[in-house]
This record gives C-alpha cells, structure tokens and sequence, in this order.
C-alpha cells in the first residue's frame, strides 16, 4: 500500500503544497490508530492497518522533502539516510 500511496502523495504535495499533505498523512495515521483499538476480528485489523499505510506513506514522502529546506548541501545525504533509516523503522 504504501509503495502504491507515495506518488499519489508526492501529486498532492503538488497541487496543494506539503504542509497540507504532512497532516492530512498524520491525520490518517491517528485515525488508523483510533479505528485499530475497535477492531473485532482480523480482517478489519488488516483494513485499519492499510489506512495506517496510506497515512504512513504520505508521512513518509513529506520527510524528504522536508528536508531539503532544513539542511545545508554538505550535509543533506548523511541527514537523508538517517531519515529514511527511521522512516523505515516507523512505517515496517
């Protein structure tokens, strides 16, 4: 899901800037939270995890860009693989 949710993130950030996309991917990930807490059986567990995913993966497509703006250029590909490195972490 969240290979399939990145480019359609990385469109929206596009057409209505990062900062909108950034919370609506935390939003969704606060819903998935919530909805995870009522699951009854299995399959909604497996549903609400895939609405993490796509939460996941706008998070996970904002950080780059992100930080392109806070970074100076000698350091930007060290910074790039400790964030990744945690994105990971976060969204596995």
């Amino acid at each position: 899901m969240i290979i399939l949710m990145v480019p359609l993130w990385g469109v929206a950030s596009d057409k209505v800037g990062r900062k909108p996309v950034y919370v609506a991917g935390l939003v969704v990930i606060a819903l998935a939270f919530i909805l995870m807490s009522y699951a009854t059986s299995f399959g909604l567990l497996v549903l609400f995890r895939l609405v993490y995913a796509v939460g996941a993966a706008a998070t996970a497509a904002m950080m780059g860009s992100v930080l392109a703006d806070y970074v100076t250029y000698q350091h930007k590909g060290r910074a790039s693989g400790y964030v990744f490195c945690c994105c990971c972490c976060c969204c596995c």
